[in-house]
């Protein structure tokens, strides 16, 4: 039964972020924060279950670390009568790493595949507060951010979730002391060689004195409105712009409009693409693609194209081939190729529906390749008769930069018959019967060009 306030605020929040019942990891790490939330936690499991598993990252940077794991360990089993998992971490710092980014790195790739342990379904619940959350947003607007790094920390990323960002740091120590819980210092909190420590203990006291007493609480509500923003301008930019943008994991090209559209659209198009990269960018970064061709870090280049795009590619700058490596399709998804937006299907053949290009399913496998010099197929109609490709696209008026990488459907990347030219013509080879099971593909071209449906 609660009895405490924080519980029953807590309780809200637990039911907004996972469901009961669950297998949800806790990052324990014996100090305030981590502490109280277990133990809230606990008071809540009658109102809210979930199979609590504590689990504390071991660094290794301290002689004492090890003392801190048994201590911990020790506690859990006495007050909450439950185990404790312990991953020891390799936290050396690899180049161009801090200490604190290297733990960081070392600590979040040991939790997730513990999770990955506890199955699909599992959730890893963090103990970051709102003093945290405040730190981050003031930290990172000082070394210099964009409206994505002002949202801070958020309270789900993939499978973790964060529960306390709404509480302050003074709130859960109450909290404990009420429960008398005792916990465990860090030193490293208190290191100044550290931006942060420097920022909680030196920066963030100064600005309550003389500034803002409620400063932890407005920069909070600072990354709160944040992130509300970017959403928004994410779904946008994902309605408005659809057929406008296409990626894959090793590019990106943006149609030639991108000149007259607001500056923050290319930017946050540019950044959201580089966050699924894993690139690591500054604001210099971002403004000098805008400003024509460049490098960004781990070899990707930024290209100004002669017809207008603009492109992000791994490597060198690719050529309109590099965008037409085959790529197996599956029924039910939409894929990005070569610019292109290509949605497929199964059904049964009475079920197809019109404008989608239509290939016998006895083809196990479809593939989507770029045209080649020389490729030929025989459409339906002729006969037997064969045609090169390239007349098909003078004929259907096709422009000449959409040609080298408009997609061309086969039964195998190599040497499989071409089944379908998507919005153009389908093969002989792509013949089906009534009450067959069909594929069915429907492709979105760039720059406005209409796909017609194919004949």
């Amino acid at each position: 039964m609660m009895k405490h306030p924080l519980e029953r605020q807590f309780l809200q929040i637990a039911r907004s972020l996972w469901r009961p019942g669950i297998p949800l990891a806790v990052a324990v790490s014996g100090g305030i924060d981590s502490l109280a939330l277990f133990t809230l936690l606990v008071a809540i499991q009658e109102e809210h279950d979930v199979d609590l598993r504590p689990v504390h990252v071991n660094h290794q940077l301290r002689p004492e670390s090890q003392e801190d794991a048994h201590w911990l360990k020790d506690f859990l089993m006495h007050r909450f009568g439950c185990g404790l998992t312990v991953l020891a971490v390799d936290a050396t710092p690899q180049p161009g790493e801090s200490m604190e980014m290297a733990a960081r790195r070392a600590r979040y790739t040991a939790l997730l595949k513990h999770l990955g342990e506890l199955g699909e379904d599992a959730r890893l619940a963090t103990a970051h507060q709102r003093d945290d959350q405040a730190e981050t947003v003031l930290m990172r607007a000082l070394v210099g951010t964009g409206i994505g790094g002002l949202g801070g920390i958020h309270p789900t990323r993939g499978p973790i979730v964060r529960p306390l960002l709404n509480v302050p740091r003074q709130q859960l120590q109450a909290y404990l002391q009420d429960n008398n819980i005792p916990w465990r210092e860090d030193p490293t909190n208190s290191d100044p060689g550290m931006l942060r420590n420097r920022i909680r203990h030196h920066l963030m006291p100064i600005i309550r004195t003389e500034v803002n007493p409620r400063a932890s609480e407005a920069l909070a509500r600072l990354a709160e409105d944040a992130r509300r923003q970017q959403e928004g301008l994410d779904a946008a930019l994902d309605r408005w712009l659809s057929g406008q943008v296409w990626e894959d994991s090793e590019h990106l090209l943006v149609d030639v409009e991108w000149r007259s559209w607001p500056t923050a659209w290319t930017l946050r198009i540019l950044e959201r693409f580089a966050e699924r990269q894993g690139l690591r960018l500054s604001h210099q970064h971002l403004e000098a693609a805008l400003a024509g061709s460049t490098s960004w870090p781990r070899g990707w280049q930024v290209e100004h194209r002669n017809d207008g795009r603009l492109q992000v590619s791994s490597g060198q700058p690719t050529t309109t081939d590099a965008w037409g490596r085959p790529m197996q399709l599956s029924a039910d998804t939409v894929a990005n190729f070569s610019g292109f937006r290509i949605h497929t299907r199964k059904v049964p053949a009475e079920k197809a529906p019109p404008g989608w290009t239509a290939i016998s399913g006895a083809w196990p496998d479809l593939w989507v390749r770029a045209w080649r010099r020389g490729d030929r197929m025989q459409p339906l109609g002729m006969g037997g008769h064969s045609k090169k490709l390239h007349d098909m696209f003078v004929d259907a008026k096709v422009p000449r930069d959409l040609r080298p990488r408009w997609p061309v459907l086969v039964g195998h990347p190599d040497n499989g018959p071409i089944l379908a030219v998507p919005g153009i013509r389908v093969a002989e080879a792509a013949r089906f019967r009534p009450g067959d099971t069909i594929w069915l593909v429907r492709v979105d071209a760039p720059s406005g060009f209409q796909v017609k449906r194919s004949r």
